[in-house]
C-alpha cells in the first residue's frame, strides 16, 4: 500500500516537472542548472500576497475579509507575474549581438571653418540672419 502510494506521488510529481518544463520552454526561461522548484517563489509570492493583503484589510476595517478577496487577487497576480517576469530568459541564439537594433546613423559632417567660426567674425562682417534684433535704447521722451 505504501509503496503504491509513494509511486503515484512520484507520477504526479514527474507530470507536474513536465508541465514546467514545457512552461520555461514557451515563456523562454532559462531552466539550465535549476529544479522545477524555482517555480516555488512565484507561486509563493501570489499565495502569501493574498493572504496577507485579505487579512490586513479585514483587521484593520474590521469588516469581512470576503471584501479584500476581489482586489487580493488582482494584486497577488500583479505580483505573481512579476516573479515570473524576473526568471533568467534565454539567452539570444545567432546573429549579431548588437541587441537587435538597428546601425547608428551617421555622424552629420562638421561645418567648414569649425562651428565657432562666427565667434571670431566682427559684428560689421557677419551675414544678416532672421533671429533676435538688438534692442535700440528707448527715448525717454516718446515713450511716455
Amino acid at each position: 500500500m505504501l509503496a503504491d502510494h509513494r509511486r503515484r506521488v512520484r507520477r504526479i510529481g514527474a507530470a507536474i516537472a513536465l508541465r514546467l518544463r514545457a512552461l520555461d520552454r514557451r515563456l523562454h526561461i532559462d531552466n539550465r542548472g535549476r529544479s522545477e522548484w524555482i517555480w516555488a517563489v512565484p507561486i509563493a509570492g501570489c499565495l502569501a500576497t493574498l493572504v496577507l493583503f485579505v487579512l490586513q484589510g479585514a483587521m484593520i476595517s474590521g469588516t469581512t475579509p470576503a471584501l479584500y478577496v476581489p482586489i487580493g487577487l488582482l494584486v497577488a497576480g500583479v505580483i505573481g507575474g512579476m516573479s515570473v517576469a524576473y526568471m533568467t530568459p534565454e539567452a539570444d541564439q545567432g546573429g549579431p549581438d548588437d541587441g537587435g537594433s538597428d546601425p547608428p546613423p551617421p555622424a552629420p559632417e562638421p561645418p567648414p571653418g569649425g562651428w565657432s567660426g562666427w565667434l571670431r567674425t566682427p559684428d560689421d562682417q557677419l551675414s544678416e540672419e532672421p533671429g533676435p534684433r538688438r534692442r535700440e535704447p528707448a527715448d525717454s521722451a516718446g515713450s511716455r
